[in-house]
């Protein structure tokens, strides 16, 4: 199974950019959505710190206590996950090549990938438990036939365990026969245990899965991208043309309900967040065909029950391409929104939004490279962290510099994680 962009977003880049973003400046926010000191819901971490990681496609998570885990890929079904403290000090460092991860509630974490099949060729599914020291506490691999199997997305249930999103690929017979991806999800408890699993669509498209979040109350929501052909959702129809899909399924595996939250033009869903308050993010990027191919990325809040309450677009500037975007809330109220741009480089646009979609405050972070090379920065995961600050990973090429956070590629294409403070 290929990284396809989005496990792996680094190696969908052509290398084919040229240094030269402008700088910004921008205002500061003193106080969080509610207009109330940040510091009385949150604890306040302060410092900057990052890191060159040597992975691609890295993965990112943090706990109610600041501990963060990050990781990546370094080979097929290789990699590592590393977790910091509060303060940026390393607590652990585990050989597991995760592409996604989610807090265990004990110091530990749950991670979710993909690795060699122990007979045969292809790959399947793993979920990783391991411990506050970063020990592994228990694997298993998911895979339901002999089709490749990636596990892609996890989410902590409330209830102990996870919930895990992936895509199953599967080569249909014929020399002119198509290839087809479908997403399953899974149930996993807190002992190991697969409580089942669901493959969600069926051979007549190309359906994506693109986020997960777990609720409260033990419903889990999933995003999904329909690519081509059509899907059937417990009676709902979808096309290629609305096929930026969020569906909400019941702790037993049943659907709850599904939806389109595609707009007129089209639309690539790219992820999930979950509000403090219950609602339901979704992110993405729209393609302007009819304005010279343009691409700005869009916010979506949902209700519990599927109602679309807003939706707003961003750029970094009219006529600038802004795709790829991560999406995280804040334990105050509000929401980052961490996108790609791209000006005369790859950079990353930060944005800090109210609970309504509003923009209080944009940053812009650039790369820097020698003369006549190439550089980039794309992010590919972004937490908040404390009242003060976010975690974000992505991919980048020769260095940069943002607050007191200074990298420089250890090779090549490398990967970054850096605390930024607000």
């Amino acid at each position: 199974m290929s990284n396809r962009g989005r496990l792996c977003p680094v190696l969908a880049l052509s290398g084919a950019f040229l240094v030269g973003c402008g700088a910004r400046s921008f205002s500061t926010v003193v106080a969080d959505a509610n207009g109330t000191d940040a510091s009385s819901c949150a604890p306040r971490y302060g410092s900057a710190w990052g890191a060159a990681l040597g992975v691609l496609g890295p993965a990112v998570a943090a706990d109610a206590q600041g501990r963060n885990a990050y990781g990546g890929l370094t080979a097929m079904g290789a990699g590592l996950a590393e977790s910091r403290d509060a303060r940026g000090a390393v607590r652990w460092t585990a050989p597991v090549g995760a592409a996604g991860l989610a807090p265990a509630g004990d110091g530990g974490f749950y991670g979710t990938g993909y690795t060699a099949a122990d007979a045969g060729s292809g790959v399947v599914a793993f979920v990783t438990r391991l411990d506050g020291a970063g020990a592994v506490a228990w694997s298993l691999t998911i895979a339901a036939s002999a089709n490749d199997w990636a596990g892609e997305f996890v989410a902590t249930d409330p209830a102990g365990g996870v919930w895990v999103l992936g895509s199953e690929r599967e080569q249909l017979p014929g020399p002119q026969a198509p290839l087809i991806e479908r997403p399953f999800l899974a149930r996993v408890d807190a002992d190991g245990h697969v409580l089942w699993q669901e493959t969600i669509g069926d051979l007549s498209g190309f359906l994506l899965p693109f986020g997960l979040v777990v609720e409260a109350d033990g419903h889990a929501l999933i995003g999904l991208r329909l690519n081509q052909g059509s899907l059937s959702v417990e009676g709902a129809s979808y096309q290629a043309t609305n096929g930026a899909i969020v569906a909400r399924f019941n702790p037993d595996g049943t659907t709850s309900w599904s939806r389109s939250i595609s707009g007129p033009e089209h639309d690539n869903l790219a992820m999930l967040a979950i509000g403090i308050d219950g609602t339901i993010y979704a992110t993405g990027d729209t393609l302007h065909e009819l304005a010279q191919t343009t691409v700005d990325v869009f916010v979506a809040a949902l209700t519990s029950s599927g109602d679309i309450l807003w939706r707003h677009s961003y750029s970094y500037s009219q006529g600038n391409q802004t795709d790829s975007p991560r999406l995280a809330s804040r334990p105050c109220g509000g929401l980052v929104l961490a996108a790609s741009t791209l000006d005369t480089n790859r950079a990353v646009l930060l944005l800090d939004l109210d609970a309504d979609g509003t923009e209080r405050r944009r940053r812009h972070l650039a790369g820097s490279c020698a003369a006549g090379g190439q550089c980039y920065i794309i992010p590919t995961g972004v937490v908040a962290h404390g009242a003060d600050g976010i975690v974000l990973v992505g991919g980048f090429r020769g260095s940069f510099t943002f607050d007191s956070v200074s990298l420089r590629a250890t090779q090549s294409d490398d990967a970054f994680v850096a605390r930024l403070p607000d």
